[in-house]
Order: C-alpha cells, then sequence, then structure tokens
C-alpha cells in the first residue's frame, strides 16, 4: 500500500503522516527528509542542482530530483508526505493503481497563520507567499492527472486521521 499526502505547507501533512503511518504499521517518509539525507550524504545527483540553503529559501527542488528521490522507494508500501507537487510528478503516478493520493484542504489564511505560528527558520513570509502560490497554481494540474480524495484539515487531529483512515479503508486496502 502506498499512501501520499498531499496539501498547502501548513495543512498537518507531517503530523498526519506520522499518525497514519503508525496505524498502518508502515514507513513514513518525507521529501524533506529525503532531501537532507541526500545532500548530507553528498548525492551529487541532487547536490549539483540543490542544496540546503535552497530549502531554506523555500525554494522547492527541481522535479526530476524529487522523482529520482521518490523512484528510490517507490517499490515499498509506505506513507509519503511533499511529493508530488507538480503535473509532471502526478502523470509519473497516473497509471500507479496502487497509490492513494489524499489532499488536506486548508486555505490560505488559515496555511499561513499555521506556517508562521510554527517558527520554523525557512518559514518567512517571503518563503510561506512561494510556496503558496506554487501550491495553489499547481494544484488543479494535479488533480486532472490522479484521483485525490480531499479531506478538511480544519479540527481535531485525531478525526482528520479517521477521515483519511476511512478513505483508505474504502479503497479496498
Amino acid at each position: 500500500m502506498k499512501v501520499i499526502l498531499i496539501g498547502v505547507q501548513g495543512s498537518g501533512k507531517t503530523t498526519q503522516a506520522t499518525k497514519l503511518a503508525k496505524r498502518l504499521n508502515l514507513p513514513m517518509y518525507t521529501m524533506s527528509q529525503l532531501l537532507k539525507d541526500a545532500i548530507a550524504e553528498d548525492d551529487v545527483y541532487v547536490t549539483t542542482e540543490f542544496t540546503l540553503d535552497d530549502m531554506r529559501k523555500g525554494i522547492l527542488a527541481p522535479t526530476h530530483i524529487t522523482k529520482y528521490l521518490y523512484d528510490k522507494i517507490k517499490d515499498e508500501s509506505f506513507v509519503f508526505e511533499g511529493y508530488m507537487r507538480t503535473e509532471e510528478q502526478a502523470k509519473s503516478l497516473s497509471t500507479n493503481s496502487d497509490v492513494i493520493v489524499i489532499e488536506l484542504l486548508l486555505s490560505k489564511e488559515e496555511a499561513t497563520k499555521r506556517m508562521l505560528s510554527r517558527q520554523r527558520d525557512d518559514d518567512t513570509i517571503e518563503s510561506i507567499d512561494r510556496r503558496l502560490e506554487s501550491f495553489y497554481s499547481n494544484i488543479n494540474n494535479i488533480r486532472n492527472y490522479i484521483k485525490v480524495h480531499q479531506v478538511d484539515a480544519i479540527g481535531d487531529i485525531e478525526q482528520v486521521n479517521n477521515n483519511m483512515l476511512y478513505i483508505i479503508k474504502a479503497q479496498g486496502v
């Protein structure tokens, strides 16, 4: 089983992915951690074009790099967040019927509020605006290529997680 959580930054993807992975007894991956690990390991395919400084500035890794990192784990079962932010990435998954994609829905205003409250180095107004603009400009194209189940990210963490689990079970997995 492969579950991919997508959603605007601040929608709770990491929190929900961690909780869901425990409930499903699956490993949990984040694109952010895969990128940091590749940079720490000096993976030249990644480091020739992308750095930790880029991450701190809120710059998204190029699609061919994220696809390269995703391809390293794609044969496993997992819960994954932080992948599939572009139409090209969605196209690469469009024929993969064993992937369940869940989008955590959150307004731009609430996402900004949440990101500013978490006090991370890479959560500046400029980087937040850049990431939100990128997400909202790509999400409809992503939805055109793959089936995306939507869950409201506002509310109790446990209820949001239960809603995602219901979707997964409804898929017959």
